[in-house]
């Protein structure tokens, strides 16, 4: 985390922890002032034309696939690219040992099973070959 986190946010460098304060402070209140905004279109579509929240807000679980979240969150575009090429076995171990993770993320909700669920999930086209013994079998070729 002390990497990484830096790594992909440059505001949230622990070796300047008090600007490191603001900009979480700073990036909070924006994230609290869409939200509210999106709520409110949300309720004004719902009043007007009877349109539901749909997923993920009517959702009681959500995750990210093992993959998506090792690509986007811990190694980026480019990294992965190159990880899924040089050693695919280590991506495919990594992606079980997230999905732990992943899973208990899903089942955080107010119901021990959530009774509708949303899986946020992007393949990206360029991975010609598929991840030797992992799930999908999902490949390009």
């Amino acid at each position: 985390m002390e990497r990484v986190i830096p790594r992909q946010y440059k505001a949230l460098d622990l070796s300047n922890p008090i600007d490191m304060a603001f900009s979480l402070a700073i990036s909070l209140m924006g994230y609290e002032h869409n939200f509210g905004v999106s709520g409110n279109i949300i309720n004004r579509l719902t009043e007007k034309y009877s349109y539901g929240p749909g997923v993920p807000p009517s959702a009681n679980g959500f995750t990210e696939a093992p993959f998506d979240f090792l690509a986007d969150q811990l190694r980026g575009f480019k990294e992965i690219s190159m990880d899924v090429r040089r050693m695919p076995d280590k991506v495919a171990e990594a992606c079980d040992a997230l999905y732990p993770i992943s899973k208990k993320a899903c089942l955080q909700s107010q119901w021990s099973i959530p009774q509708s669920f949303y899986l946020y999930i992007c393949l990206p086209l360029c991975v010609k070959k598929t991840l030797p013994g992992y799930g999908g079998q999902v490949s390009s070729e």
